[in-house]
C-alpha cells in the first residue's frame, strides 16, 4: 500500500515499512508539501498529532485516500474528516488500520 506519513514518528514509520507498505514521509505543512510528498497518489495518509489542519488538506487532494491521524486528542474538525483516529497507545495497530481490519 502507498501511504504518506505526516508528523509520524520514526519507530512507527519503521513499524509501517516492516509491515510492507511503501512510505513517503513529510514534517511539512500546507497543499504544495503534500502534493510534493504524493498524497494524491496515496492509498493512504497517516497524520501525527500536531497536524490537524493537514486532515482536511489531505482530503481535499486525495478524497480516495484513507486518512488515519494517531492521536490522543483532536479538534472536533478533524473528527468529521478523518476516516479513523487511533490513540498514541493503540499505534502499533496501525499496519491492520490502514487496511481497515481494525477491530
Amino acid at each position: 500500500m502507498n501511504v504518506v506519513t505526516v508528523g509520524i514518528d520514526s519507530e512507527t514509520v519503521d513499524m509501517l515499512r516492516d509491515a510492507g507498505h511503501e512510505l513517503t514521509t513529510t514534517d511539512a505543512f500546507g497543499t504544495e508539501a503534500l502534493r510534493e510528498a504524493g498524497v494524491e497518489e496515496a492509498d493512504a495518509v497517516v497524520i501525527g498529532a500536531g497536524y490537524p489542519t493537514q486532515v482536511v488538506v489531505a482530503k481535499d487532494l486525495n478524497p480516495d485516500a484513507r486518512v488515519v491521524v494517531v492521536a490522543d486528542d483532536v479538534p472536533e474538525f478533524v473528527r468529521g474528516n478523518a476516516d479513523l483516529i487511533i490513540s498514541t497507545e493503540l499505534a502499533d495497530r496501525l499496519p491492520d488500520a490502514l487496511e481497515g481490519n481494525e477491530e
